[in-house]
């Protein structure tokens, strides 16, 4: 690594993305992406979000596998949620990509 190449990355923050889809259970009728993007507070989040899950009793099962009570509780308790502002970005595609 070069000085140019040093220097890049102590100023550059790193960043995590996460990613989910959903379309399988729908034949892609209902397409919904969803993406998380964050840099120093991952840990902060990941707690936060294990703390949602717990709450809203859906716990660490797949969505699939969780009550519609539950996701509705999930989803209703992570969309208000400020800090998640200019991080947590989501779209239905389903019109867009059928044919």
């Amino acid at each position: 690594m070069d000085a140019s190449e040093s220097n890049l990355s102590a100023t550059v923050p790193k960043l995590y993305c996460y990613v989910d889809e959903s379309g399988q259970d729908t034949k892609g009728r209902l397409f919904v992406a969803a993406a998380v993007v964050v840099s120093s507070e991952r840990e902060e989040l990941r707690a936060m979000l294990s703390q949602i899950e717990h709450t809203s009793t859906k716990g660490k099962k797949k969505w699939t596998n969780a009550t519609r009570k539950q996701q509705h509780a999930y989803i209703e308790s992570v969309l208000p949620r400020s800090d998640l502002n200019g991080k947590l970005f989501s779209d239905n595609l389903g019109r867009r990509l059928s044919t």
